[in-house]
Parts: structure tokens; C-alpha cells; sequence
């Protein structure tokens, strides 16, 4: 297991310039345009985490699997106890809960970093997570979880291995 915060820290702030330097649209009533904009900037941030944190992490190729979620890519609270945002409902949307969570054996496998709003400036401030195992977390596999971005850190690891 190896720690590739850093790498996905890194990516974070260009992703974060280059969106609110060039894509920050402040006619918020061209909502069209708001979601062509968006739809072309998801291809330029697939490529920004495949060529700064996929290729300079991995020594082979990685994707998503067909659930959304990175196998090899967990993400683990700093501290003991943390409180995150957990889905309560699956679908399209989605509503969110505040939840006190302890570290423990659970895998929370990295989706992407997660914005409010993308429409005004960009902060990821969320890792955007799916609980894939835990004990004391069960009746939640499956779910997401929103954790703060600077409490946690991220990890590479084996596909098979609980962290």
C-alpha cells in the first residue's frame, strides 16, 4: 500500500485553476450552455487523473470497474473518529445525511473529487467514495460517502486487500 494523496492533491488544484480560470461561467442563466460546458470539461478532467495520478501511480493500467468506483484506490480518515456525508437513497438523486463514522476495518473505494456547484468557482472539496466492506457499516455497502478531501488520505493498493 502505498499513500498517492499528493499525486491526487496535485491534480486537485489544476483541476481547480483550470476550471475556475477558463470554465466558470457567470450567466448562470445559460443553463444549456452550464451543461455543454460541464459535459466537455468531464473529458478533459478523465484525462488530467489518467495522465497525473493513474499513469505516475500505477505501473499498469487501472479504470473504474462497471460500478463507477476505483478498485485500487481507497480512502482512509486520518483520524479515529470523522464526520462525512452519507447517501441515504441510490438513483439519480441523491440526499445526503451527516454521519459520525469511526476508522475501522471498512473500504471506501475512490470514485473522483466531488463538487457542490459546478457553476460558480471549483474547490473539491469532497472525495466522493463507495463503501464496498465493513462490519460495523453493512446495512450502507454499497452507498457513497462524501469525505472531507483534508481528512483523509488516499492509498493505492491491491484490488483484493482490506484496508
Amino acid at each position: 500500500m502505498k499513500s498517492i494523496t499528493e499525486d491526487i492533491s496535485d491534480y486537485r488544484a489544476i483541476l481547480m485553476d483550470l476550471w475556475n480560470q477558463n470554465f466558470t461561467n457567470t450567466e448562470k442563466k445559460q443553463d444549456l450552455f452550464n451543461f455543454e460546458i460541464d459535459k466537455a470539461f468531464s473529458r478533459v478532467q478523465d484525462g488530467l487523473f489518467e495522465s497525473l495520478v493513474l499513469a505516475k501511480s500505477f505501473d499498469y493500467p487501472i479504470a473504474r470497474n462497471p460500478n463507477g468506483f476505483f478498485d485500487q484506490i481507497v480512502v482512509v480518515p486520518k483520524s479515529y473518529t470523522i464526520e462525512v456525508l452519507a447517501a441515504i437513497e441510490h438513483g439519480i438523486e441523491w440526499r445526503w445525511e451527516k454521519m459520525e463514522i469511526t476508522k475501522d476495518n471498512s473500504k471506501f473505494c475512490f470514485i473522483d473529487l466531488y463538487d457542490w456547484d459546478s457553476f460558480d468557482k471549483m474547490d473539491c472539496q469532497f472525495a466522493r467514495t463507495r463503501l464496498i466492506e465493513s462490519n460495523t457499516l453493512s446495512a450502507r455497502i454499497g452507498y457513497d460517502f462524501l469525505f472531507n478531501f483534508d481528512e483523509v488520505e488516499i492509498i493505492k493498493t491491491n484490488a483484493n486487500t482490506l484496508v
